[in-house]
């Protein structure tokens, strides 16, 4: 004899009811999340995204001139510049491995050997400087400018140093865009760094990054994100960007749930759900025999 066997009709019409009202719950939560999204358009968060990019990557490039002096120029420095730090960075890498099998890992070190020398913070990196060690860095490169950047042939390690370099290169007040979809975003590191490291710009980045996120948590990843940028960047709190996606969210109106008994019942009774504990006229044989709980009155039960 099974367990459901075992319970009592008033039990069984118990947990069921018990299951109804979780189940109920639930959707209705979904739906709140749902709601709270759909009332923040594409073309709001398209802008904010796009004016965070454009402070977090400087107009400087200070990647560019370093790679020049190595002896890599890009192919099509037009397209080249909109490039995400890590995107820069790892096709150099690409070009350098396909010259020579390891001159991958050595140009970067020479290229954070560069960097070094501008960026305190940077030359006392234990990270960098071990990378940099033992590196012949003065040895001439063979770059491949049709080298193809196959971001899962990028061994980790050397993930971790483009990644560690690439804030210097965009130098934003947040980090840079990889420190966005970590910190903000929530992506995994491997996922973030794909991301980057195949998207044309910064915008279109951080769009592919928020697009990955749950829809019931993208709204509180940008509010994470614009708490954070109004810390960083002050004067950006009144940027009819950022006011644009505060009055979306704030005009919002999301599915709240009634908590009412009443309303509760109604609902289950919709969805099929008696309550057991409900008072009810029983008829035995079409004759009445009384009020009492539903759960007493049910087919079989003797006549009075």
């Amino acid at each position: 004899m099974t367990f459901w066997s075992k319970l009592t009709f008033t039990r069984k019409s118990t947990v069921v009811r018990l299951l109804a009202r979780v189940f109920l719950f639930l959707v209705l939560l979904d739906a709140q999340s749902l709601r709270a999204e759909i009332a923040v358009d594409a073309s709001v968060k398209t802008a904010l995204l796009d004016k965070i990019a454009s402070y977090e990557t400087l107009s400087e490039d200070v990647l560019t001139p370093a790679f020049k002096d190595l002896g890599y120029n890009p192919k099509s420095p037009n397209l080249w510049k909109s490039f995400p730090a890590v995107r820069k960075l790892a096709e150099f890498y690409a070009a350098a491995e396909a010259g020579a099998q390891g001159d991958g890992d050595r140009a970067l070190a020479a290229v954070a050997d560069k960097l070094s020398q501008r960026f305190d913070s940077l030359r006392n990196n234990s990270t960098v400087k071990e990378f940099i060690e033992g590196r012949d860095i003065n040895r001439s490169f063979k770059f491949v400018l049709d080298a193809k950047l196959t971001v899962t042939s990028v061994p980790l390690k050397t993930r971790t140093m483009i990644q560690s370099l690439s804030p210097y290169a965009e130098r934003g007040r947040l980090g840079g865009t990889y420190s966005i979809m970590v910190k903000n975003f929530r992506l995994e590191p491997s996922r973030a760094f794909s991301i980057l490291a195949t998207s044309d710009s910064a915008t279109e980045a951080l769009l592919r990054g928020i697009g990955e996120v749950p829809a019931s948590q993208q709204t509180s990843a940008l509010k994470s994100l614009v708490a954070d940028v109004k810390v960083r960047y002050p004067l950006l709190a009144a940027s009819s960007e950022i006011v644009a996606f505060e009055t979306a969210v704030a005009t919002s109106s999301p599915l709240v749930p009634s908590t009412r008994a009443g309303s509760l019942d109604e609902m289950m009774k919709r969805m099929g759900v008696e309550d057991p504990d409900e008072m009810v006229e029983c008829l035995c044989g079409g004759r009445p025999i009384g009020t009492m709980p539903r759960s007493q009155c049910h087919v079989g039960m003797p006549c009075r």
